[in-house]
């Protein structure tokens, strides 16, 4: 993030296409296969990234002794539980969006205030995660669990439906069996 065209051209040579994103030509788009990298043009510098495995991007290892991760959590401590995501996205105003491919149709992502705070997170069960409500911090809320496990812990919902349960800005989704398949914390 933030790297001017010249390092990129070293780091990964001439790409195989430029092209303009958006309507007002502020978003030029370098690809490299199917992966890509996209300037902001007034600034120059790398705004976006989505890597199928052949851009040389990094921001850090994934850890096998990462910390769980909660709502604040820092982007370093998502390094750490996942590594170098593969698609990467800085907003106008200072917010980043974060994405980790699972599989083909599951992914877990993180959304960043400007501050680098985690203000929001979805995950597939593939992290450790804390689910803060208040002042209160649930180590033992995982993807797995069943609505009932779910409701033992947390009491009442403020929504449910068949396939989704809700506490305010924290919801659940369960697949046919009652299962939880996807968690998400935060609001935008």
């Amino acid at each position: 993030m933030d790297s001017k065209r010249q390092d990129v051209i070293k780091a990964m040579g001439t790409p195989n296409k430029v092209s303009f994103g958006d309507d007002s030509y502020t978003l030029e788009h370098w690809e490299y296969g199917d992966s890509y990298i996209t300037f902001d043009r007034i600034t120059g510098k790398v705004k976006e990234w989505k890597n199928y495995g052949n851009l040389k991007v990094s921001l850090g290892e994934k850890l096998d002794d990462a910390p769980a991760i909660m709502l604040g959590s820092s982007y370093i401590d998502v390094v750490k539980a996942e590594g170098t995501p593969y698609y990467m996205s800085k907003h106008d105003d200072g917010r980043m969006y974060w994405a980790y491919k699972i599989t083909q149709y599951t992914s877990d992502s993180f959304t960043f205030d400007k501050n680098g705070n985690l203000i929001e997170f979805t995950t597939s069960g593939t992290i450790k995660v804390f689910i803060k409500i208040g002042e209160t911090i649930y180590d033992n809320i995982k993807v797995g669990m069943t609505r009932d496990e779910i409701i033992n812990i947390l009491g009442q919902p403020s929504y449910q439906t068949d396939r989704n349960i809700s506490y305010g800005d924290l919801s659940f989704t369960l697949d046919s069996n009652g299962k939880v398949t996807f968690i998400r914390q935060g609001s935008r």
